[in-house]
């Protein structure tokens, strides 16, 4: 999650794509990843009673909700990095 929205935002400031959105994008799509490889890999082997199955919906929705928060964060420093660490800034008509 914090590599691909760092990863994201270096491209969308090289291409003058604003940072944050891509950032949303790749956390909300990494969180997806996320319960979706728990849910193949291990959801066989749990024994879903109810207060399970609460807990488990809870925590996909926290889940999702702040990954996209994390993705914009790490986007972010992703695009200063590429700007101002980089210099892979887009460069702007006078």
């Amino acid at each position: 999650m914090i590599v691909g929205s760092i990863i994201a935002g270096a491209i969308a400031a090289k291409r003058s794509v604003e940072p944050s959105a891509a950032g949303l994008r790749a956390g909300f799509l990494a969180g997806v990843v996320a319960v979706s490889g728990f849910i193949i890999t291990e959801a066989a082997a749990v024994a879903w009673s109810l207060n399970t199955i609460v807990f488990f919906l809870v925590a996909v929705v926290m889940l999702l909700c702040l990954s996209p928060v994390f993705g914009l964060i790490f986007a972010r420093i992703g695009g200063w990095a590429a700007n101002t660490v980089g210099g892979f800034g887009v460069d702007q008509a006078s």
